[in-house]
């Protein structure tokens, strides 16, 4: 059995794609949650990831054999924010790192974020928010992803596929050993 608990993903549905509910469960059971839930707001889904090469950008956009997911939290939660998240920070809908807001030194709450053209940026931006997750907390994340005392309003309603994967993936930073 991949994992121990369906309580994030039960979670997220029932609540409407809201609070994740993150246990600490076997190792493995933090990361199976996360990429389940993922994939589940992706529509691919359930405790399987399409292997499409790499750090395209979606793990759901290419073809290729459906493998099992990691069993190792850190690279779970690694490979959903290369794989999902950072999309949604770089976009333009999120516009997280325009210069004006996170993208620039001295970025509002201390959230440095760097453009998809900068050198690294997805291992920089992965950093920066591990940071943040670290000394804020997700639920403060999250707040601000959905306008709350947010000085750049609204990036993603809740009720939004875009928040339920940022939220779970947040939670799951917080709920790593």
């Amino acid at each position: 059995m991949l994992r121990s608990s369906t309580s994030l993903t039960i979670g997220l549905l029932v609540l409407g794609l809201s609070r994740a509910v993150v246990t600490s469960a076997e190792p493995g059971a933090v990361a199976s949650e996360l990429l389940d839930t993922v994939q589940t707001v992706r529509g691919i889904g359930t405790s399987s990831i399409k292997d499409g090469g790499g750090n395209s950008g979606g793990g759901n956009s290419g073809g290729g054999d459906v493998v099992e997911p990691p069993n190792d939290p850190e690279t779970a939660v690694r490979q959903v924010y290369e794989d999902d998240v950072n999309a949604l920070i770089v976009s333009a809908a999120g516009g997280c790192t325009s210069s004006g807001c996170h993208g620039r030194a001295g970025a509002p709450g201390g959230l440095r974020l760097y453009s998809s053209a900068e050198a690294d940026s997805v291992d920089e931006n992965y950093q920066s928010f591990l940071r943040y997750i670290g000394s804020e907390s997700a639920d403060r994340l999250i707040g601000k992803i959905s306008g709350n005392s947010h000085g750049g309003g609204t990036r993603y309603g809740s009720d939004t596929a875009e928040y339920a994967v940022i939220e779970a993936w947040a939670f799951s930073v917080e709920a790593l050993p």
